[in-house]
């Protein structure tokens, strides 16, 4: 029951914070660059080094807003349970 319950606040805390994350990079690639971002790599006017720029920032975003969210629900699910969550138990101090 613990994992399940861990899962849900995982999704609860990733769904606002990759839309804020979203948001926050779209903005950004509009002000820097003065348009929309190259989401169609086949589109016939899109730049090589935009593609890469924005694949490469939209990999960030992603694993930042998982690190964000993972932290997040284990320290909700500490705080709910008292106990650590799946998989955040510390690291024994005996080697």
């Amino acid at each position: 029951m613990g994992k399940l319950i861990y899962r849900i606040l995982g999704i609860a805390f990733a769904i606002p914070i990759s839309r804020v994350l979203n948001k926050a990079l779209e903005s950004g690639w509009r002000n820097t660059q003065g348009g929309d971002p190259p989401r169609d790599p086949r589109a016939p006017n899109a730049r090589l080094t935009d593609i890469l720029a924005w694949a490469g920032l939209s990999a960030l975003s992603l694993a930042i807003g998982q690190f964000i969210a993972s932290r997040g629900a284990a320290i909700a699910y500490r705080g709910l349970t008292g106990r650590h969550a799946p998989g955040w138990e510390p690291a024994s101090e005996a080697d």
